[in-house]
């Protein structure tokens, strides 16, 4: 499908340190990490780190993320997290659904889909990661995992609260592995991204969706993967953990 703005709009970059840094390391990354000016640029980081995010991210014009969160609002939830929580500590966004929550915390379309109405009822905007598996992609079940992972997740979710909303394809087989998907597949993937969400709402939210790649996204990928009109950004692993080389992917973005 065609897009229904200019392809033109500013692209983003969000980091996703997994479990990785300790809160020195953070005040450590951040001395050598450039103001991002007008650019969009977040960090998700560990529960343990947030404050220590939270605390020196905004001076250098950086999101401070979650990584994921509970669905539930409040409760006897030993070891959980919730929004409220993550809003009262001054997270600026949280990830869900990522591919290692799904595959290995077994996190469930259903349990994903009441996450995202948690963060859409607590107004905490969000990543929605979603991605097939390299079995599923050779079977040519990219579109129905998808279809069946975007659908739980929006069930709930009306297209006045899709503001804050923004979608990362990750295909599961090219996270952390170095076997990133070509430029055109990604973008081929996204577009079909476009089509799900327009049958969910409309050609215009299809359109307008801010659709990330995350998959071993690198110095050396990024720009290839930015020019592609389909793709608005990007979710990094692993190239995100050095400042220096967090700097160099920053400067590829547009001001």
């Amino acid at each position: 499908m065609k897009r229904v703005y200019s392809i033109d709009m500013k692209k983003s970059l969000y980091a996703n340190w997994k479990m990785n840094k300790t809160r020195l390391e953070v005040e450590s990354f951040f001395a050598e990490l450039n103001h991002v000016g007008n650019k969009t640029v977040g960090i998700a980081g560990s529960f343990t780190l947030l404050e220590t995010l939270v605390a020196h991210a905004p001076r250098l014009g950086v999101l401070a993320g979650a990584q994921t969160m509970s669905e539930y609002a409040s409760g006897a939830f030993t070891g959980e997290v919730s929004a409220t929580q993550l809003k009262d500590v001054g997270t600026d966004f949280v990830i869900l659904g990522h591919s290692e929550r799904r595959h290995i915390m077994i996190e469930s379309n259903e349990s994903i889909g009441k996450k995202v109405e948690r963060a859409v009822c607590e107004a905490i905007p969000f990543i929605l990661c979603v991605g097939e598996t390299l079995d599923e992609r050779e079977l040519d079940q990219t579109e129905s995992i998808l279809k069946k992972q975007l659908e739980a997740a929006f069930e709930s979710v009306l297209e006045d609260q899709l503001k804050e909303v923004k979608i990362a394809y990750e295909p599961v087989w090219a996270i952390g592995t170095g076997k990133a998907a070509t430029t055109k597949m990604a973008d081929d993937t996204h577009e079909l991204i476009r089509e799900i969400i327009s049958e969910l709402y409309t050609t215009e939210v299809g359109g307008e969706m801010p659709i990330l790649y995350g998959g071993s996204v690198t110095n050396e990928n990024l720009e290839k993967y930015l020019s592609e009109p389909n793709i608005d950004g990007a979710l990094i692993g692993g190239a995100a953990l050095d400042a220096l080389n967090f700097n160099q992917m920053i400067q590829m973005l547009e001001d």
